[in-house]
């Protein structure tokens, strides 16, 4: 049966969306990963007519900078092009395209403002679920991501639709034993925030998001040296405390609705 039939759209509702379940479902926790075409891509970006182009800085040792686009990076096979069947399909299917998945953009944080805007105001009325990659203290291109993360923050602001906000933070945990705090206190972390250190600055850009209903704060761990001064001591003993003590702050001080995996699986 053809989908641009009559009989289509005969059917009833609920198993018109079980078919579009089937043709967008990602089977990937319903998430669709969107990401920077890399600098060796760039005869795959130029082709993408419709999208608005932006340029980023390589994140490696080179730090260039280049001009890229877009794209959907998912290995699941979806079937978007249902959308195009006419007007009152391309609104049905688009309520569990946008509505129903999780748009994951990992740490090529540049892509989502692109992203968002080359859509429709109504499609972007729909999108409910985002998750991104942060950079905790101790990272080596920290900085190189604060300006991406700032303007993100700002643009999400602006999302009345966006009701879960999935971030996946970035950090080292030391793998020997060392001499001083093992995580920090919610009164450390107190200390931190009115100085402006900046492990805590991407948290100050978060709060300013607004009514989102959940914000997951995922603990991303990779193996670093002992460390051998205060600035890699804070930041172990930070890296230890993201899905404990930083929740219980940004929930108490902050007013963010943080939670960790554990809690969410409750």
């Amino acid at each position: 049966m053809a989908v641009n039939s009559p009989i289509f759209l005969r059917i009833p509702p609920e198993i018109r969306m079980m078919i579009y379940e089937h043709l967008l479902a990602t089977n990937e926790h319903n998430a669709i990963a969107i990401r920077n075409f890399p600098e060796d891509k760039k005869g795959d970006y130029v082709k993408q007519k419709c999208r608005t182009k932006y340029n980023i800085v390589d994140r490696t040792f080179a730090r260039r900078s280049y001009q890229t686009t877009y794209y959907r990076a998912s290995k699941a096979e979806l079937a978007p092009a249902i959308l195009a069947v006419n007007r009152q399909i391309r609104e049905e299917a688009s309520c569990y395209l946008y509505g129903k998945n999780m748009f994951t953009f990992g740490h090529d944080l540049e892509a989502l403002v692109p992203f968002m805007e080359d859509r429709t105001t109504s499609t972007r009325e729909l999108v409910r679920e985002i998750s991104l990659q942060k950079k905790a203290c101790g990272g080596g291109d920290v900085e190189a991501d604060s300006y991406a993360w700032t303007g993100v923050c700002r643009y999400m602001k602006s999302m009345d639709s966006l009701k879960k906000l999935r971030v996946v933070v970035q950090a080292g945990l030391p793998t020997a034993e060392w001499e001083g705090p093992r995580q920090l206190s919610v009164s450390d972390l107190r200390l931190l925030y009115a100085t402006k250190h900046q492990s805590l600055e991407w948290v100050r850009e978060l709060a300013q998001i607004g009514d989102v209903e959940s914000v997951e704060i995922v603990a991303d761990m990779s193996p670093t040296a002992k460390p051998d001064d205060s600035a890699s001591l804070i930041s172990a003993a930070f890296s230890n405390s993201i899905e404990t003590s930083l929740i219980e702050f940004m929930r108490a001080d902050l007013g963010v609705p943080a939670v960790s995996p554990a809690m969410e699986a409750a």
